[in-house]
Formats: structure tokens, sequence, C-alpha cells
């Protein structure tokens, strides 16, 4: 068999498999981020691209506890749907398109026949640190910012 036609039935599984394994297929919002998410000072570079992931759980043989998780999740998507010069990586998320989970990538490498990326995913709630802004409902006084004038001393030091 020859190398164009392991290639050609390949494909025909995968969109099988993609048609048929319905509840396993969520359409996804891919998310490339070209910076760390922590950094306030420039903005992360983002690149959207719309897929279907195939997610599924790990054997239990494979769970080790360090590198991969209980909780981790297999994802499985075409190279078809996600633009050649992309290669996907750690610090990517995938977010589900109807429910807005959010999976993170922590290991990505792309089969023997290049039309799978297969993602090792973890859920994660975004890390969202809220206003700024202050409590402007406290009632507690703090006084003036004006220098202290009277000091009290409770104990001697010796």
């Amino acid at each position: 068999m020859s190398a164009a036609s392991i290639k050609s039935a390949t494909t025909a599984a995968l969109d099988v498999l993609f048609n048929v394994a319905g509840e396993l297929v969520v359409d996804s919002v891919y998310n490339r981020v070209s910076g760390p998410f922590y950094d306030a000072l420039t903005k992360p570079i983002q690149q959207v691209n719309a897929c279907r992931a195939l997610i599924m759980n790990f054997h239990r043989l494979d769970i080790d506890g360090v590198v991969i998780k209980v909780d981790d999740e297999k994802g499985f998507v075409r190279t078809s749907e996600v633009p050649a010069d992309v290669v996907l990586g750690p610090d990517d998320y995938l977010v589900e398109s109807a429910t807005g989970l959010q999976r993170a990538v922590i290991a990505a490498r792309i089969d023997a026949t290049r039309r799978l990326w297969v993602l090792q995913l973890r859920r994660f709630t975004p890390d969202d640190r809220g206003s700024i802004t202050g409590d402007l409902t406290s009632q507690e006084d703090w006084g003036d910012l004006s220098p202290a004038t009277v000091f009290e001393d409770w104990q001697l030091i010796n």
C-alpha cells in the first residue's frame, strides 16, 4: 500500500469518525496566544480558529498523576481545520462553542499521517482578578492623612 493511499484512507476514516461520534465531537474555537496570560504590560496577540474537536478521556493506564492527571482529556483536531503555519502547543486553549467550557492545551503533537493533531487538554477557569476599584460601600473611617500627633505606649520594652 502506498503512502498516498494510506493518507486518503486515513482522511476518509477521520471524516467518518468525526461524523459518527457526534456526542464526542464538540464545536470549538481554538485560541492561540502569542504572549503569557499574566503579562499586563503587553496585550497578547490571539489567533482564533473555529474547529471541531473529538474529546475523550485518557485510558486509565496512561494516567501517571504527574504528566497526565486524572481529569486530563485527549483531544483530536483535524489538521485541515487549523492553518498550516500554526503549530499548536502549550498556552493555547479550546473554548467549547455551546457551553463556553475552556480547555488548556498541555501538550500537542501531530500524528504520523499528518492528518490529526493529538492534544492533551485540561479544563480550566480563566484567572479573573476582578476590578481594581476600591470598596466604596465601606463605612469604616480610617481618619485623615495628617501626621500623627499623639502616640500611645502600651508596654515597656526592656
